[in-house]
C-alpha cells in the first residue's frame, strides 16, 4: 500500500476506500527485485474499511453503513494497491503446487476453463489466461522505477521443492508453455483496444471491473476469431 494512504484516511474522515490494481508481472525469476518495472492499472479493486461501519464482509468491496463515508475508484487512483501478479515462475509453481493443491482451492483462477474448440481443445487455469493477458499488456507500457525495494522470502519455495514428486524445473517449463501458449491467442489489435478502453475507464466515471470475467471474454473471443479466420483461410486455399 501506499506509504500516505493511512494518513490520509484519518485527515479525511473516510470510512471505506477502494483502490484500483497496479498490476506488475513477469515470467522471470529475479524480476520481483528489479529496480525497473512495468506497470499497468485495473479497476480491479482492494477495498479498507472501518470495522465500526462494516455491515457486511466481501472478498474485495466490502458493504457499510449508509451513514458511513466511502470514497470509490476514482479518488482511489492516487493510492493504488502496487499489486506484484506474477514474480517469476517460481511464484506461479509455488501458487499451483503448493497453496492451491494443499488448500484445495477451487476459486479465484484455479478453475479450468475450457474453449470448446472441438479437435483444437484448449484447457488451461484461468489463472494462466490472466497472467497471459497482463504480459501483452505489460509489453506496451514503459519501464519505469519500482517506488518500492522488494525482496522474497524463498523458504515457502524451498519448503514445496522439498516436498514434492516429481522434477520442479519440468513443472515450471509445463506453466511456462501453457502462459506462452495463451498469450499466442490474444491479438496485438485486441490489447492495444483494451489498453485504450481501461484509460478511458479510469479517467470518466471509473467502476469495479471483474479481471477474471474480463479476461476470459476477450480470450473466448480472439480464440474464435483466429479459428474462423484460420477456417476462411484453409477453404480459400483449397479452392
Amino acid at each position: 500500500m501506499h506509504p500516505d494512504l493511512l494518513s490520509f484516511l484519518e485527515e479525511e474522515k473516510v470510512e471505506s476506500f477502494l483502490m484500483p490494481w497496479r498490476l506488475t508481472a513477469s515470467m522471470n525469476n529475479d524480476f520481483f527485485e528489479a529496480p525497473q518495472k512495468r506497470f499497468f492499472v485495473f479497476p480491479q479493486v482492494k477495498s479498507i474499511v472501518k470495522t465500526s461501519a462494516l455491515q457486511r464482509l466481501r472478498l474485495h468491496a466490502s458493504a457499510i453503513s449508509e451513514s458511513g463515508r466511502c470514497q470509490g475508484i476514482a479518488q482511489g487512483q492516487q493510492f493504488p494497491v502496487q499489486h506484484y501478479y506474477l514474480r517469476g515462475l517460481d511464484d506461479l509453481l509455488l501458487k499451483e503446487g503448493g497453496v492451491v493443491k494443499r488448500t484445495l482451492a477451487q476459486s479465484s483462477g484455479r478453475k479450468e476453463v475450457n474453449l470448446n474448440a472441438d479437435a483444437n481443445s484448449m484447457d488451461f487455469p484461468s489463472r494462466h489466461a490472466r497472467v497471459a493477458f497482463l504480459l501483452n499488456v505489460l509489453k506496451s507500457m514503459p519501464e519505469q522505477p519500482d517506488p518500492y525495494r522488494m525482496s522474497l522470502d524463498r523458504s515457502m519455495l524451498d519448503h514445496l521443492r522439498d516436498n514434492v514428486e516429481g522434477d520442479p524445473e519440468a513443472a515450471k517449463k509445463e506453466l511456462h508453455d501453457s502462459v506462452v501458449n495463451i498469450q499466442k491467442v490474444y491479438r496485438s489489435r485486441t490489447i492495444r483496444r483494451e489498453i485504450r478502453a481501461t484509460q478511458q475507464l479510469l479517467a470518466a466515471d471509473p467502476c469495479k471491473v471483474s479481471y477474471q470475467k474480463w479476461v476470459l471474454k476477450l480470450l473466448r473471443q480472439d480464440f474464435q476469431f483466429r479459428r474462423s479466420w484460420l477456417g476462411v483461410g484453409t477453404s480459400a486455399t483449397h479452392s
